[in-house]
């Protein structure tokens, strides 16, 4: 009950009586369970499972919608992935072909899939990045007869195609699967923007990355809405 009480006032929007010192604290535990995916689970437990360094993309973006032709949710999806570009300052262009793709959209024709052998899932994305730390390809799946669940994965799912490995139980985000955000927070734009902020080394490890990211938002918190 402890931990789980803990989880629930962690989803809070940071408490008005933390000082500044421990909301940046929280802000970087949260970049360390989004890119290197350590991170306490709904229950308040730690998943201890580490990536090695920190992925993003430095390429140009060329997206395209894929699967079932659902106007609306095609619509959002696209909305939203422009939205994420612009935070993260990566370029974007939507493509006629799927070789030309490099970010695909899936509107699939399901209502839950099966990923890592034998887990069930609402939706999903599968990335690859290169040895250098840049991400070359993200495919994302929706589930077209979910309605309102698919409408809750698009954030979570696209978020996950731009290098936020992990998921963010800590502060109030759409990378939480228990905390019922369907958009970005606050919080969740100033971690993209440490992600992809210039002094961010590409394909830094933990310890350096989070170092940056310890410099990076308090600045960050300022400036962003």
């Amino acid at each position: 009950m402890i931990r789980i009480g803990f989880l629930l006032c962690a989803l809070g929007v940071l408490a008005a009586c933390q000082t500044t010192a421990q909301v940046n604290d929280r802000l970087v535990q949260s970049f360390d369970d989004l890119v290197f995916f350590v991170a306490p689970d709904s229950h308040g437990h730690d998943v201890d499972q580490t990536y090695e360094r920190l992925v993003r993309w430095d390429d140009e973006i060329h997206y395209i919608i894929l699967g079932v032709d659902d106007e609306a949710l095609s619509s959002q999806s696209e909305a939203a992935l422009l939205k994420i570009a612009k935070i993260a300052n990566v370029q974007v262009r939507k493509v006629k072909t799927v070789g030309d793709a490099n970010f695909k959209i899936y509107i699939d024709n399901e209502k839950e899939f099966v990923i890592n052998d034998n887990q069930l899932a609402s939706c999903y994305t599968h990335a690859e990045a290169s040895e250098r730390g840049g991400i070359r390809k993200a495919d994302i799946h929706l589930p077209f007869k979910m309605g309102r669940v698919a409408e809750k994965c698009v954030e979570h799912e696209l978020l996950h195609g731009f290098g936020f490995r992990g998921h963010a139980h800590r502060i109030r985000s759409a990378m939480s699967y228990v905390a019922g955000q369907d958009e970005m927070s606050r919080w969740d734009r100033i971690l993209l923007k440490a992600l992809y902020h210039p002094t961010m080394p590409t394909a830094a490890d933990r310890d350096d990355a989070l170092a940056v990211a310890r410099g990076l938002i308090p600045q960050l918190m300022e400036t962003t809405d």
